[in-house]
């Protein structure tokens, strides 16, 4: 009877080892594939991540490329509106009586120093608005980045609390 309760008890030790190594492969298995998960999904992050800096670079050097463009567009367009307002002054002078009488009293170096200092100011008005408008883009795309670091940020911290909760119940099993 004893050598009867003496093999039961080292067949339970023997079989609690080995359902002991069994967990413990088991556990090592799991814990492998979430690592190799965790390391693939990190690759795959950052190159998603690289793409789409890529993207916003392209798409901010577009945007600047386009607003330095306009500048000289709307420098054409002023020249066109300088020539056009001008034509109107000469019409409007040489057609009414009283236009006349005044451009008769002004000199022709006044009147060309008049035309002159309205449009410089209309095209020093212009730039700082074309400059102000640059500026708010730069500015506008500089807070898009912000707001796109802080949720990657975010969804990176996020993860990294789900990888040390399963990590805590992986440890616990």
């Amino acid at each position: 009877m004893t050598l009867g309760l003496l093999i039961c008890a080292a067949g339970i030790i023997y079989f609690e080892w080995r359902s002991a190594a069994k967990k413990e492969i088991v556990a090592a298995t799991i814990i492998a594939e979430l690592w190799n998960g965790r390391v693939s999904d990190r690759i795959e992050i950052v190159r998603r991540t690289e793409q789409f800096n890529q993207l916003v670079e392209l798409h901010n050097q577009e945007t600047e490329r386009l607003l330095t463009a306009s500048p000289k567009a709307s420098e054409q367009e002023q020249e066109t509106a300088g020539s056009i307002s001008k034509s109107i002054s000469q019409i409007g002078q040489s057609g009414s009586p009283a236009a006349g009488s005044t451009a008769k009293s002004k000199s022709p170096n006044q009147r060309t120093i008049e035309s002159a200092s309205v449009e410089n100011t209309d095209s020093g008005t212009s730039r700082l608005q074309q400059s102000n408008l640059l500026l708010q883009r730069r500015a506008e795309a500089l807070e898009n980045s912000e707001n796109n670091l802080k949720q990657r940020l975010n969804q990176t911290m996020l993860l990294l609390d789900e990888e040390r909760r399963r990590n805590a119940t992986l440890k616990g099993a």
